[in-house]
């Protein structure tokens, strides 16, 4: 604008052209402060792990061993326990992970599960109303006792499941806990 070479004899317009030129400079900093925040916040949204990456995790398979299959109290596996892979042909190192919750082993397996999805289904497995409650579908899981003795004489109040499968596993989780009635 070349504002420098003629001489303004006005007073406030002087100053009132500083104040606009020193908001810009402020909102010229302001902006490129924020330039990285802001790509920082698209990036967690179209690729969180670029950013952030997640840390290694896997699911363990704890299986009771025989010291546990005649316990009528589970085994608590506490929060944080470490858990150690073994030490593999070739390799140096090992694997170390710990728990991200507690766990209770108990000696009892899954037998067989069956699903059904009609009230049909429902009356012919002699399935009737729960509490007054008549469901529009069942999902039946048999357990066993894989140690000694009865199911009955375990000391169970809750029971921990894990639902695995890429498709199938969150739909059945939703229609367990999500749209359950009765248990």
């Amino acid at each position: 604008l070349s504002l420098d070479t003629v001489p303004c004899p006005d007073p406030y317009v002087e100053r009132l052209l500083d104040g606009v030129a020193f908001l810009a400079a402020r909102t010229r900093l302001k902006v490129d402060a924020e330039r990285s925040r802001f790509s920082r916040a698209v990036l967690d949204v179209l690729y969180p792990d670029l950013v952030t990456p997640a840390p290694a995790t896997a699911m363990a398979v704890l299986k009771p061993g025989q010291q546990v299959q005649s316990m009528t109290a589970g085994h608590a596996v506490a929060r944080g326990t470490r858990l150690v892979s073994s030490l593999r042909p070739g390799l140096s190192t090992r694997s170390t992970f710990t728990t991200a919750q507690a766990v209770t082993l108990w000696p009892i397996a899954i037998t067989s599960v069956s699903y059904y999805q009609d009230r049909s289904g429902l009356a012919a497995a002699g399935i009737g109303p729960v509490g007054g409650v008549r469901g529009e579908a069942a999902l039946r899981v048999a357990l066993a006792r894989t140690g000694k003795g009865k199911l009955s004489e375990l000391s169970l109040d809750r029971l921990d499941l894990y639902f695995a499968g890429r498709a199938k596993a969150p739909l059945l989780f939703d229609a367990i806990f999500g749209a359950c009635s009765a248990v």
